[in-house]
């Protein structure tokens, strides 16, 4: 993934390009044992967010298709698939 300024990923995190990109935005933290990945497209994990915890949920295993939006104060369910 490329990361930019100030971006902190967990460990053990799991982060792969299957065929296609992600992004890592300015100040974005990603928890502890948490998955990132792209199939042929773009994942971007925008500026400030934070995946694990703070203003915003993704529950265990919750799939995010490409191109999706989680906004702030939002929350996915466990085992959710969102769209778009």
């Amino acid at each position: 993934g490329t990361f930019n300024t100030g971006s902190v990923i967990g460990h053990p995190t799991v982060e792969g390009a299957n065929g296609g990109e992600i992004y890592f935005e300015e100040g974005t933290g990603i928890q502890d044992a948490c998955m990132v990945t792209s199939y042929g497209g773009r994942t971007t994990i925008e500026n400030y967010v934070s995946v694990g915890h703070d203003e915003s949920l993704i529950g265990v295993g919750a799939e995010l298709k490409p191109d999706s939006v989680v906004e702030s104060q939002s929350l996915v369910g466990t085992g959710a698939i969102v769209d778009r």
